[in-house]
């Protein structure tokens, strides 16, 4: 009766050991997958905040440029275009082109 009680004593104290130790096992574990995990979380996160913010200055853009194309639907909107983009005049009129010195210098060699 008495090696009985001396091997409860003994899982006693041996249970005693191998629970925390087998908690602390899990828990290292866990913190070893999940760690890599979370930091790569933050990073996707701070990919779509500047993907967000890419988004709307692309869409900034195309509403400007939509309101642009509306503009040009009309001859006058075609005349400016014209004149601004292919240098296009009148028949009266004379464009005057001025050169600013760094035109010069790269002419000159």
């Amino acid at each position: 009766m008495k090696k009985k009680g001396k091997e409860k004593k003994k899982r006693s104290r041996l249970w005693k050991f191998i629970y925390p130790a087998s908690v602390f096992a899990v828990i290292a574990v866990c913190a070893y997958v999940l760690v890599p995990g979370f930091q790569e979380l933050d990073g996707v996160r701070a990919r779509i905040v500047e993907m967000e913010r890419s988004k709307q200055q692309q869409e900034s853009r195309n509403a400007s440029l939509k309101k642009e194309i509306a503009s040009m639907d009309t001859s006058e909107g075609i005349e400016r275009a014209a004149r601004r983009h292919l240098r296009v005049a009148m028949p009266d009129e004379v464009i005057v082109r001025f050169q600013s010195p760094e035109d010069e210098k790269s002419t000159e060699r």
